[in-house]
């Protein structure tokens, strides 16, 4: 069974790897992401753009060397003009 995509803005339920879907423009396919923070948007737009989990790591954010490396990404950058 297929899960709902999540939205841009919305909280991240778990932290792990999500595929990004967004028409607009070409953004990162893939993106890591921490639970408790929020799904960034486009930062070239305010279009929809949509996350699916692909491969929860709900550990890899109790290594201390993961996290010191780690940002929180509030925007996705467009990758080509």
């Amino acid at each position: 069974m297929k899960q709902k995509p999540f939205t841009a803005g919305c909280e991240i339920p778990a932290s792990g790897i999500y595929k990004v879907k967004h028409g607009s423009h070409d953004l990162p396919n893939e993106v890591i992401l921490h639970k408790g923070q929020q799904f960034p948007g486009c930062a070239k737009c305010d279009d929809l753009v949509l996350f699916e989990l692909i491969h929860a790591a709900p550990d890899a954010f109790s290594d201390p060397d993961f996290c010191a490396a780690f940002l929180e990404l509030r925007q996705l950058p467009a990758l080509r003009q």
